[in-house]
């Protein structure tokens, strides 16, 4: 019996990293234990602007009304996984800078009962990526200590899709798609 729905598939310039996944379809993924991903927006103008103070402007000028400026800054991808197979090629990638095609990060919807196969339901697609740290751990689990590591990626655009269960079948919903046009943010000390 596997121990995650989160499963990470990675190709890189040597081509697909094996991993150990436990779950019939997702034998050679990489079981992850969690994942983080995210963007920041800040907003910055001239002028502290809202609906309301903008409605006031317009009626005491006929100047038109500068907008509010905002960047948005995407993360670092890091996911945790256990220290596995696929944890000797994961080094050897950030070891040599080489680079990556893709990393895919899949959370799958898991059906009761006995049912073989379970369907994807959520996907982050990293692509023209490298490896940043790896940091390894030592975590109690559920039968003692195990080795937890830490992989942050940079990238340079990232899609999300969530497919949505529709009489029985995945239904891609409409992609969110972040392409990074900021330096990437400093990596983070793992320590």
């Amino acid at each position: 019996m596997a121990w995650s729905n989160i499963y990470c598939q990675i190709i890189g310039a040597t081509g697909p990293v094996i991993g150990e996944g436990l779950l019939e379809g997702w034998w050679t993924s990489i079981e992850l234990t969690g994942f983080s991903w995210g963007i920041d927006s800040d907003s910055a103008g001239d002028e502290k602007t809202d609906f309301v103070a903008m409605m006031k402007k317009a009626g005491e000028t006929a100047k038109p009304i500068r907008g509010v400026k905002s960047s948005t800054k995407g993360g670092l991808l890091t996911i945790t996984k256990r220290f596995d197979i696929a944890s000797s090629e994961i080094h050897l990638l950030m070891d040599q800078q080489l680079p990556i095609l893709s990393v895919s990060i899949t959370v799958l919807h898991m059906k009761p009962g006995p049912a073989s196969f379970h369907s994807p339901g959520f996907v982050i697609l990293a692509t023209d990526c490298k490896i940043n740290s790896v940091a390894e751990s030592m975590e109690p689990g559920d039968k003692g200590v195990e080795i937890k590591e830490s992989v942050v990626i940079d990238y340079k655009m990232i899609t999300i899709t969530y497919l949505r269960a529709v009489m029985g079948q995945p239904l891609p919903m409409p992609p969110f798609i972040y392409t990074r046009q900021d330096p990437p943010p400093a990596t983070p000390s793992l320590g």
